[in-house]
């Protein structure tokens, strides 16, 4: 009886969780599309924070990311690019459990990061 609670009370948590980041993906959606970049990351950052191994809404989170950290980047906003690499960079921090391997972008947000922090210890940068 103990383990049927277990797994359906785990079962109504990943469910929940899984709600959660599609909705958060959906916001991040929208603020992309309206330019709105601050607010694009935290919903893909929330997205992230609704963690389930494999769901769609974590790549999509990562996706999204990335694509905002690259364009800052190439674009000289480098606050804002690396606020979306430190994000995940986070997320591949909160996610290290054993066999996980690394996550996909995790490495490419390490080296970004260090490039950043040069640049703007050397005064560039913008909003």
């Amino acid at each position: 009886m103990l383990l049927l609670a277990l797994l359906l009370g785990g079962g109504v948590w990943t469910y929940r969780l899984l709600e959660r980041g599609e909705q958060s993906m959906r916001e991040s959606d929208q603020a992309f599309h309206r330019g709105a970049l601050s607010e694009s990351m935290r919903g893909a950052e929330l997205a992230l924070r609704a963690y389930v191994p494999g769901a769609p809404h974590v790549h999509a989170a990562e996706d999204r990311l990335r694509a905002i950290a690259r364009g800052a980047e190439a674009e000289g906003k480098l606050t804002i690019a690396r606020a979306a690499w430190d994000a995940l960079r986070v997320h591949e921090e909160r996610t290290d459990y054993p066999g996980r391997g690394a996550t996909r972008y995790g490495e490419e947000a390490s080296a970004a990061l260090i490039r950043i922090d040069r640049r703007l210890a050397e005064g560039a940068g913008g909003p």
